[in-house]
């Protein structure tokens, strides 16, 4: 599995940069029209989403914001960025992703045990977890970033995040149990958003020649 050595992106910030897609909340579209076939009235209807490095990201790990989820900061690992970014469709033919995600709620793992699986699955990769919004200290929940070397085309993404959490799962003799919604191209990754429990670690993969 092609694995960034770098655990931050430097990429800018601008709509035509390397940086993911990202909005507030559920109901943050930008598309032309929306799920109850209304034309969709706001402002940012129809033009491009904002986007988020990797280094952006990372920031908020360390230092996470603390909002309800509604007003809570997502993001899909994806650099198609247009109107229509949230669409499955739209992310399967346009989308380009340098992430995988996870996002695991069940079992009360530890952060090293977490973390341990993730390791046996990447190796020497460089990614991020951090406990989810809703985690406490007697049920603890995580999302976790991988950072990719190369990109994932769009059409593949499915089956390359699902390869994964087989992965994991075998790794961790079934114990780690992924959520497979973030297997679908347009599914919104949450960011670290800081409940009354929260841990985080980091790892860094080693530099190449």
């Amino acid at each position: 599995m092609p694995t960034s050595n770098e655990p931050v992106p430097s990429n800018g910030h601008e709509v035509n940069s390397k940086g993911f897609v990202t909005g507030y909340g559920q109901s943050d579209t930008h598309a032309l029209i929306l799920s109850d076939c209304t034309r969709n009235s706001h402002k940012n209807a129809g033009r491009p989403y904002a986007t988020i490095t990797g280094k952006e990201i990372t920031a908020m790990v360390k230092d996470p914001p603390s909002v309800e989820k509604k007003a809570a900061q997502w993001f899909i690992p994806s650099h198609y960025m247009e109107h229509n970014a949230r669409s499955h469709d739209a992310q399967r033919q346009n989308g380009s992703f340098r992430c995988l995600t996870l996002d695991v709620d069940t079992n009360d793992l530890s952060l090293n045990a977490v973390q341990r699986f993730i390791g046996d699955v990447v190796g020497n990769a460089s990614y991020v977890i951090h406990s989810s919004r809703s985690a406490k200290e007697t049920d603890r929940k995580w999302r976790a970033i991988i950072f990719l070397k190369h990109p994932i085309a769009g059409d593949q993404f499915s089956d390359v995040q699902n390869a994964f959490f087989d992965l994991l799962e075998n790794a961790s003799n079934g114990v780690l149990i992924p959520d497979r919604a973030l297997s679908r191209p347009a599914q919104l990754v949450y960011l670290p958003n800081k409940g009354e429990f929260y841990q985080y670690a980091f790892h860094k993969g080693a530099k190449t020649c």
